[in-house]
Formats: structure tokens, sequence, C-alpha cells
């Protein structure tokens, strides 16, 4: 049956709200069946009455344990004020030992708490200062490395160019002293002279030439050997002027002066003595330790050098 002929017959009303449909009043116990296609649906009324909705629980529950906090702050709050009582009154001498006992615990748990307070923000005040002093160390660091790799770089590139100018400069130090020498086939030159030294009258009429060859040298250090030769030959004319005039007094006199001396990170000359000479003249020695305080040579790599500087005096024939 289609909803037109239901209200035509009367057993419907036509929808108020929707169009072309009808509405079917359902009593108690009166079932109606609607088909769809293939499907059918079976409505079935019923007397059942609303039921009345029930009071929650929860916030009755919510409403007793408020009204217990309430009760238990008003007592809190009752117990302190009956033990504070005397401290509101005027008359201070009613307090008890229990009252000045308990007073007595509070003030010392709230100086604890600001001791604690003071200790914690002492600490931070600590670790704040920690940290930027490690900051500053480090950069210091860095900029000790950063100065230290510029004097390596400027150390080996001083290093490459004085090498290079011994090495062309002054071949024949190479050759008289050190191995080197024996790289060469011909055979050393002559020994420097001077012009003769007049004696006085206690001394030889002979006129004599003295003669000053090096030695040996034993060097211990990151400096050239060539360098400090070179720098030692161009102060012989000290060392023999101190040989001459022990020559004025022993016409005879020869030997070796040794002398070690330490080159200092400057390039200054320190530490100067006797390095084992056999000499038996003994002005003649110091005269020639003496001169070594003069010297200055190039700043080394790495720390100092350490020279033993043999010589050998003898009077020319």
């Amino acid at each position: 049956m289609t909803p037109a002929r239901a209200v035509a017959r009367g057993l419907a009303e036509a929808s108020r709200i929707y169009r072309d449909a009808a509405e079917v009043p359902l009593g108690p116990g009166r079932t109606i069946a609607v088909r769809l296609g293939p499907f059918t649906i079976e409505i079935t009324g019923s007397d059942a009455a609303p039921r009345a909705p029930r009071a929650p629980v929860l916030s009755r529950r919510l409403g007793l344990s408020h009204l217990a906090s309430v009760l238990l702050h008003l007592l809190v709050f009752a117990v302190v004020a009956s033990r504070f009582q005397p401290i509101l009154d005027d008359d201070f001498d009613g307090i008890t030992d229990d009252d000045k006992f308990f007073i007595h615990q509070m003030l010392r748990r709230a100086d604890e708490k600001e001791m604690e307070g003071l200790y914690a923000e002492e600490i931070a005040g600590f670790e704040r200062r920690a940290r930027r002093r490690q900051r500053r160390d480090r950069a210091e660091m860095d900029l000790e490395a950063a100065w230290m790799r510029s004097l390596q770089a400027a150390g080996e590139r001083w290093s490459a160019e004085e090498f290079a100018r011994a090495r062309a400069g002054e071949p024949e130090d190479a050759r008289d002293t050190g191995m080197i020498g024996l790289l060469y086939d011909r055979p050393p030159r002559p020994a420097p002279t001077v012009a003769p030294v007049a004696f006085d009258d206690r001394a030889s009429s002979k006129a004599t030439q003295a003669q000053a060859r090096p030695g040996a040298m034993a060097l211990s250090g990151r400096l050239p050997p060539e360098v400090v030769r070179r720098i030692i030959r161009q102060n012989f004319g000290r060392f023999r002027l101190c040989y001459e005039n022990g020559l004025r007094n022993n016409p005879n006199l020869q030997g070796r002066v040794s002398v070690r001396f330490v080159i200092g990170a400057d390039g200054a000359v320190s530490n100067v003595g006797n390095g084992g000479s056999d000499m038996p003249d003994g002005g003649v020695v110091a005269c020639i330790v003496r001169a070594f305080h003069g010297l200055s040579f190039p700043q080394p790599e790495g720390g100092i050098v350490t020279v033993v500087y043999p010589m050998l005096f003898s009077p020319g024939g």
C-alpha cells in the first residue's frame, strides 16, 4: 500500500514535514509492516513510560568531599589559632614551653630553607664563574697556539734562509771543521795569520805570528751548526787578541781553549764557562771566555742550544 492510499483509507495522515509521505500513529501492541523492495520492516508500538532521570551519584560524592575538605580546613585553622592565641594577645608571658618549642622549630625550618636557597644561589654563581673561566682559558690557549704556529712558521722560514746563506757564503767553514771536511779531497786551507807581534824586553825579539784554528764543535739543539761556526769565526779577532797578549809574556805559549756556552731562546749567550781547556795561561782562557759574552746568535727553534767550541792556538814560525 502506498502512502497516498493509506491516507485515502484513513489509516495514516499526510506528513507535515516530508512531501509525499504519511504518518501512522502506533498504539500499544499495534504492528505495521513497511516493504522496501525485497526487504520488509515491522514496527510494533509499546506502552513503556519514560523513566525518571536518576540523580547523579558522582555529584553527591563530590559535594560530600568538598564539605569534608572545608570542615578539615576549619579544624586545622581552629587548632593553629588556639596554639597561637597567646601570641596574638598583648601579654606574652603566657607562652608555654610547648609553644616556644613549636615556634623555634618553625623558625629553624624557615632559616634552613633560606640557607638552602643561599647555598643553591652560591653554587649556581660558582658554576657560572667556572664556565666563564673555562671559556677564557680556552680562548687564551687558542690564541697561544696560533701565536706558536706563526712563530714556528717564521722560524722555519728564517732557518731555511740562514742555512742557505751559510751554505753559499761560508763553505770553507764547513770544510775546516766537522765531519763534512772528509767529503773534500783537497787539503785544508792554511790557518789565517796576523801581523807579527812585537814583544817587550822580557819576550823574544823574534817576530811571532799567532795561529788560531777551530776544533770539532759539539752542539745540542735546533740551530744550524754552520750558522754557529760562521758567527764565531767572525769574532776570531777578539780571541786572537787575547792569545797575543799572552804571547807577550810567553812566546812559546800554545794550547787548546774550549768554551762552553748556552744560546737562549732570544739568541743571547749565557752560562759561558771553561769547557776543558789545556792552555797553561789562565788569563788567556779567562779573556776568551769573557769575549763570548758579547756574541749574539739567531733565535733557535724549540728551546735553547748548548755549544762546546774548542780553539787551538799556537805561535807561528
